[in-house]
């Protein structure tokens, strides 16, 4: 080979080089992104996941206060009925 050919394979295989090193460059920025957006979805699910929790322990409190509150005025008619209020 001449020093010509030597040259254009040498400026050849740096391009490649470079090319290789953009392109792992660019699946390492993309796998980044791609890991942030699951954790993005996994945080938001749970947090979906709290607020259905959430909903629930209030509606069972809400549910637990009006029993007790219709319980009590059962009590209090009947006590009144008894006493002949």
């Amino acid at each position: 080979m001449d020093e010509t050919t030597e040259e254009a394979l040498t400026a050849i295989r740096s391009e490649l080089d470079a090319l290789y090193r953009r392109l792992d460059s660019e699946a390492d920025s993309r796998q980044e992104s791609e890991d942030a957006l699951r954790r993005d979805v996994d945080d938001l699910r749970r947090a979906e996941d709290q607020r259905e929790r959430d909903k629930t322990r209030d509606d069972t409190r809400a549910a637990a206060l009006g029993l007790f509150w219709a319980v009590g005025g059962i009590v209090l008619q009947l006590l009144g009925g008894v006493l002949g209020l």
